[in-house]
């Protein structure tokens, strides 16, 4: 039987230059998780009103509301995770959720 850890997320303002993939116009943020060593998590995002999109980032694409990872071999990965506002008629001010089966809170922005 397979125990994996519970999962911890995390997450900060976003510093640097983005990912190439990135929005230009989004709040940007760098979202950590840990847990067990080559752990695989399944990330997702939610909660956003219409022309609202939530989107994990790596240097190659953008994983619009959901994004699944491998954790390396310490038990940490990250991505740079960004809110976007796509339409001009949708809230000028959006709050999300952001959880992964396992983890102990969903983080709320």
């Amino acid at each position: 039987m397979l125990m994996l850890a519970a999962v911890t997320l995390a997450l900060a303002p976003w510093h640097g230059t983005s990912f190439p993939t990135a929005t230009p116009n989004a709040a940007k943020y760098k979202l950590a998780v840990r847990g067990a060593a080559n752990q695989p998590v399944r990330l997702e995002a939610g909660g956003l009103p219409r022309g609202w999109v939530a989107s994990f980032c790596t240097p190659t694409f953008c994983s619009p509301f959901r994004y699944e990872m491998t954790l390396d071999s310490r038990g940490a990965g990250w991505v740079e995770f960004q809110v976007i506002r796509t339409d001009d008629s949708a809230p000028k001010h959006a709050g999300v959720t952001v959880w992964a089966e396992g983890a102990r809170v969903r983080l709320k922005i």
